[in-house]
């Protein structure tokens, strides 16, 4: 996402991804996974969906390994807010 409110897209066979910028420069990402559920992250660098897609713990399929982290931490992924 180049700009606050621009979506970022990454559509893949088992998840999507979707990435967003908030006004005050914020990176925002929900994620989808065929069988883990839904995850949110706030990511750091650059603002697009392959970077978020890249979360260390991440597997194509399932989400993130291990349990959830908190989502105040910079690039992880939680399952609330």
């Amino acid at each position: 996402s180049t700009g606050a409110k621009n979506v970022s897209v990454n559509p893949q066979a088992t998840y999507v991804v979707l990435v967003t910028k908030s006004s005050s420069n914020t990176c925002y990402a929900i994620a989808d996974f065929a069988t883990g559920g839904t995850f949110f992250a706030k990511v750091s660098g650059t603002c697009d969906a392959t970077t978020a897609s890249a979360i260390t713990g991440t597997t194509a399929t399932n989400g993130p390994t291990g349990a959830p982290a908190t989502a105040s931490a910079n690039d992880t992924w939680s399952q609330a807010w």
